[in-house]
């Protein structure tokens, strides 16, 4: 299926997003975001490479209520068996009504809260 078509249900009351990487990133942020803002996705946990100079992750940082830089590589296991890691660093990004960072963030590395978002 394709979560961007325009009649993907995004329905959700946590949404754990992990986009693929390259060209399609900014349309999963705008996607979210717009999700988020409507009120059908009430929390969500983003992970994408940690490119804090994009468009698309500044404007989910914007947003944030939290978020984890994990220490070295994050391995994702393959289908066909194996692991693969991605050639640039992680960040996790806690969006919405997300309640704070599960400890086990802290294990992957150091999580910080956001100022803007507890000052609205």
């Amino acid at each position: 299926d394709d979560a961007l078509r325009p009649d993907a249900d995004w329905t959700a009351g946590t949404c754990w997003l992990n986009p693929p990487y390259g060209r399609q990133l900014p349309g999963f942020a705008a996607r979210l975001l717009a999700e988020l803002a409507q009120g059908r996705v009430g929390a969500a946990i983003w992970l994408s490479n940690c490119s804090t100079d994009t468009v698309a992750v500044q404007s989910l940082l914007a947003e944030a209520a939290w978020i984890c830089l994990p220490r070295g590589r994050i391995f994702f296991d393959r289908p066909a068996g194996g692991r693969a890691s991605p050639a640039r660093p992680s960040i996790l990004i806690g969006l919405g009504r997300i309640p704070p960072a599960p400890r086990a963030m802290a294990r992957l590395g150091p999580v910080l809260r956001s100022v803007l978002q507890h000052a609205r």
